[in-house]
């Protein structure tokens, strides 16, 4: 009786000793084979390139072509480089620094707005075709009306439409806001603004009067705003990381703004844009991928430890996912 009672006790303790080994062995088999082949299955984008600069970036552009990144910022120095054959194509010096780039839809142009206000454009040889002290102060933005007729807000509170072949201004909308304008979307005769007055207002290009004006539309200063789904939605993002979801009515005969959604379960949360079917949401340590009913698709996972800036320009496909940090910009490009 003795000897099967040492016998059991001998087991018991072989057995406790050896569950930690056999859950970590268990553990490591189960992430290391079937946890990594099912995020391998849904992983739609992975990590293409890095670039990391001494000064901080400002801005950066991807080509629709996807051929060419452009960035610049505080080295006063715009820098093009051709993503694949990964060289430096051009680089072109300034008297300030870039406050942001962008390129026209049929790639003809590149806009290059300065921290004192003045646009730049480039041709498709990247030779400057248009310059103008457009802004008393820094641009912060640039929407398309078209490929040849940039809509540009600043700090100066003001929103200008330039034509560059007329080489004139078309429109100007002064005191567009009653504090810097940081949020600039552009589309169909109707430009949306926002900035830190907290406030978003939808203007008319055709009379540049304003058409809806939503009073503390978010709590801070709102950075970044776009349409979605044919001009029926509109998301906003304000500088304490608050995401809101607007139905938006431009049809009937009382223009209306009514909010849907408020997404607070989602943290630091630093940028946000619509693009196709899906809605990117970018943020410390991560970009969530949701649908356009705000149902989370994916998870991608970075190492930008922060982001000194708010100025992230989306790309036209699906194809790449750029994130802006500091020093540096980091491609995610979509899996084969």
């Amino acid at each position: 009786m003795f000897q099967i009672q040492v016998k059991s006790l001998i087991y018991r303790l072989i057995y406790y000793l050896m569950q930690p080994l056999w859950n970590r062995i268990l553990n490591y088999f189960l992430q290391n084979y079937f946890i990594k082949n099912m995020i391998n299955e849904q992983l739609k984008y992975d990590q293409h390139r890095r670039f990391d600069e001494s000064k901080e970036i400002c801005s950066a552009t991807i080509s629709p072509d996807e051929k060419y990144l452009v960035f610049g910022g505080y080295s006063k120095e715009l820098n093009i480089i051709d993503i694949v054959l990964d060289k430096l194509v051009s680089s072109i010096q300034y008297l300030e620094y870039i406050s942001l780039c962008l390129f026209s839809k049929d790639q003809e142009f590149l806009f290059v707005g300065d921290h004192k206000g003045q646009l730049f454009c480039y041709d498709s040889n990247y030779k400057l075709y248009f310059q103008a002290p457009i802004h008393k102060q820094q641009i912060r933005k640039i929407a398309l009306k078209s490929n040849t007729q940039p809509i540009t807000c600043s700090s100066d509170r003001s929103i200008k439409i330039t034509d560059i072949q007329l080489k004139t201004l078309i429109l100007t909308i002064d005191m567009a806001h009653s504090d810097t304008i940081k949020a600039l979307y552009y589309e169909s005769n109707t430009i949306v603004s926002g900035g830190r007055d907290c406030t978003i207002n939808l203007y008319n290009t055709d009379s540049g009067k304003v058409i809806i004006q939503k009073l503390n539309a978010h709590p801070y200063c709102v950075f970044q705003i776009q349409m979605i789904q044919q001009k029926s939605k509109l998301i906003s993002l304000c500088e304490g990381c608050n995401l809101k979801i607007w139905k938006l009515d431009l049809d009937g005969e009382q223009f209306a703004l009514t909010l849907i959604k408020q997404l607070t379960d989602i943290s630091n949360i630093q940028n946000c844009y619509g693009l196709d079917n899906q809605i990117v949401i970018i943020c410390i340590g991560y970009v969530k991928l949701l649908d356009q009913e705000l149902n989370l698709k994916q998870t991608i996972h970075h190492d930008i430890p922060y982001f000194e800036n708010y100025d992230v320009k989306q790309v036209n496909s699906l194809n790449y996912i750029m994130l802006l940090g500091q020093k540096q910009i980091v491609l995610f490009k979509k899996a084969q």
